[in-house]
């Protein structure tokens, strides 16, 4: 799988934050694929809710990213949003290392 990184990057944040939640809505998953599950190959959003934040991590034509933003106390969005622009799918799982592991500190 060419997002294995991305993916073992999410498991361990899960495993290791209580209530970490994330939905994978990625393209390449679909058991149809069209113009659109090829233009968005990478679709995820991730909830932290111990951090207050929501994180998009997607794959739009070649175009890889994560979008961070704090979340209020009901889930929804609140605030401006950081924009993380990434080369490739190595550097985007280590930009979402970074990011948990930052937190850690």
């Amino acid at each position: 799988m060419k997002y294995r990184e991305i993916y073992a990057a999410l498991a361990k944040r899960r495993m290791d934050v209580p209530g970490f939640r994330f939905s994978d809505y990625s393209g390449w998953r679909s058991p149809t694929q069209s113009y659109m599950t090829r233009q968005r190959p990478l679709w995820i959003v991730a909830e932290d809710p111990s951090l207050s934040r929501r994180l998009w991590i997607t794959q739009e034509g070649r175009d890889l990213s994560i979008t961070v933003g704090k979340m209020d106390q009901n889930g929804g969005n609140c605030g401006t949003v950081n924009h993380i622009s990434c080369r490739n799918r190595t550097e985007l799982a280590a930009e979402l290392r970074r990011l948990f592991d930052s937190d850690a500190a």
